[in-house]
């Protein structure tokens, strides 16, 4: 007799947040199989608890959407954690918890007190909840500058040697692939290889601190040249277009 009260959940809702979600991890089949499972999972638990109308609704949401920071915090942070993603959570908590303060102030206000100026104090409320996401939002915009700004500087150290401060056998890979797939286009290409006789002997006898110097130096010639070839381009284009 119990069942023929139980409120049915709203399908159009369950649906609604389903397509949102496939919608949101497009491209990402592992993610939506894996929310799509939990929820399966959810409302056969929450099923057989017993739980129906407006609880199995908010279950069955929340298995839903209980991911929903993860892509923000990859973006953010590099990675994602239960605590990356309560970062992405906790600043919209406050601000919904301070606009929900000022409203039950405003109403003890108004009913118990009957203040005319409760309204005052509602208004405080949105004008703080607006100021805590639009804090959040600067932050946010800070730490994705200061971490695009990271990645850039660590993609050029992965691109350089550190010591002679010239590009690295992976940047040289890297030319000779966009090379290959058209990305860059040459005419003529002279490839050198250099390489420095008896190193290993002088690093045995004298030091590896001499080796690093000899290397160094070698790279200083190396780039001198390379400056003197560029500078004799620049004059016989200047000449051709003379």
């Amino acid at each position: 007799m119990e069942a023929e009260h139980i409120i049915p959940i709203s399908r159009d809702l369950e649906s609604r947040v389903k397509e949102k979600m496939i919608e949101y991890y497009t491209g990402d089949a592992r993610r939506i199989h894996h929310f799509l499972k939990v929820h399966s999972f959810a409302k056969l638990i929450g099923e057989m608890e017993g739980i129906a109308g407006k609880e199995m609704e908010i279950l069955e949401v929340a298995a839903l959407v209980h991911d929903i920071g993860i892509k923000n915090s990859e973006k953010k942070y590099g990675y994602n954690t239960g605590k990356t993603q309560e970062k992405e959570v906790n600043l919209c908590l406050k601000a919904f918890g301070v606009l929900g303060i000022s409203g039950v102030i405003a109403l003890v206000l108004y009913w118990v007190l009957s203040i005319y100026w409760y309204e005052s104090i509602f208004q405080f409320g949105i004008l703080l909840y607006i100021a805590v996401l639009f804090w959040g939002l600067l932050c946010k915009v800070s730490n994705n500058i200061q971490f695009c700004l990271e990645q850039e500087i660590y993609r050029r150290m992965s691109l350089e040697d550190r010591m002679t401060d010239m590009k690295n056998r992976k940047s040289f890979e890297m030319y000779i692939e966009e090379i290959q797939e058209g990305a860059i286009l040459l005419e003529n290409v002279l490839l050198l290889f250099v390489k420095i006789v008896e190193l290993k002997k002088i690093n045995d006898i004298s030091g590896r601190q001499m080796g690093d110097e000899t290397v160094i130096r070698t790279a200083r010639s190396i780039q001198s040249a390379e400056r003197s070839v560029l500078e004799q381009q620049a004059d016989d284009m200047l000449c051709s277009n003379k």
